[in-house]
């Protein structure tokens, strides 16, 4: 299908914001998609239900250190062309939490080719930055990819600007296509956001519904891979998923920042979100602060844990 008609939804993360379990439902409600007139490809990760990051993949210019690349990135993209070519949907729906690495102009390029004159909605979960670092923080250090500290993590690595990703895909795509969501990770809203977006009402309840996945693994997993990490071990990865499973349902959950700490960190994106809620929040619920809100832990939370690690001697270890 080549007509100027055609609407692609791009979701471009960010990642731990429920990502997972979307994605997974959406490979599963890949028919009643197609029924509402959406087109969910099974190409490049879709199928499998892991979303469409061999696509993303090959529309990054500067690969991190972390990220595990296919060995032919490019035939992601092209197969991801050619289902597309075939389609007769009028709406496309691509998820990617990789996207938020990617270059928009080449994106764009690569739509632009097939669809000359679509039209373009970009969805972007976001989350609040103090538990968003974190939690990006033990995803790197559970996979065995990163051996630094968190505070090394949060000074050098963490991007927290929202408004600078969301900006640099609005210039390519224009003004006014960028539709963002406030992740809340202690009620979960993900699918209804996302079939807000897509012009979709209700809830998916039914046809669209998410399980909860990627349990959180807790400091002392973390901890021991973390140091085991700087070793370079053999077969590590599949020492690294025992300790994960050995540890499951009885450690304490991998906090870094006690509630001061937290707000502290929060507050060095005020400024930034306040802008950005300005802009893409639709409503803006941010306070004057600039807080996103949408947290998993309380403060009287976050304290109480951040005790329990400093009694297990873990505590910026």
């Amino acid at each position: 299908m080549t007509g100027t008609g055609q609407t692609i939804y791009l979701h471009i993360g960010r990642g731990k914001t429920g990502t997972t379990a979307l994605q997974r439902a959406l490979t599963g409600a890949r028919s009643a998609l197609l029924q509402r007139g959406i087109h969910y490809p099974e190409a490049a990760g879709g199928a499998r239900g892991a979303g469409h990051d061999g696509f993303a993949k090959a529309c990054i210019d500067e690969v991190p250190y972390y990220m595990r690349m296919p060995a032919n990135p490019q035939a992601a993209a092209q197969a991801m062309r050619d289902e597309l070519s075939r389609v007769q949907a009028p709406a496309i729906l691509i998820s990617a939490e990789n996207l938020e690495l990617a270059n928009p102009d080449l994106v764009r390029v690569f739509f632009d080719d097939i669809w000359p004159g679509a039209s373009f909605r970009i969805i972007l979960y976001v989350r609040s930055q103090d538990e968003l670092a974190e939690a990006e923080y033990n995803q790197l250090v559970k996979l065995g990819r990163s051996s630094q500290t968190f505070a090394d993590f949060a000074d050098r690595e963490f991007q927290g600007d929202f408004l600078a990703l969301a900006d640099r895909w609005e210039t390519v795509f224009g003004v006014g296509t960028v539709q963002a969501h406030v992740y809340d990770a202690a009620r979960p809203c993900v699918v209804a956001q996302l079939l807000a977006s897509l012009g979709l009402d209700g809830d998916g309840t039914g046809w669209l519904e998410t399980e909860r996945t990627n349990s959180s693994v807790g400091i002392r997993a973390l901890t021991a891979i973390r140091l085991l990490s700087m070793l370079a071990l053999p077969d590590a990865d599949a020492l690294y998923a025992r300790i994960v499973q050995g540890f499951d349902g009885r450690d304490t959950p991998a906090l870094y920042l006690d509630a001061e700490a937290a707000a502290c960190f929060r507050a060095r994106f005020a400024a930034s979100n306040r802008a950005f809620a300005r802009r893409f929040l639709r409503p803006d619920s941010t306070g004057p602060d600039g807080d996103l809100g949408g947290r998993r832990h309380t403060d009287q939370d976050r304290e109480a844990i951040v005790e329990q690690i400093r009694r297990l001697g873990l505590a910026g270890v």
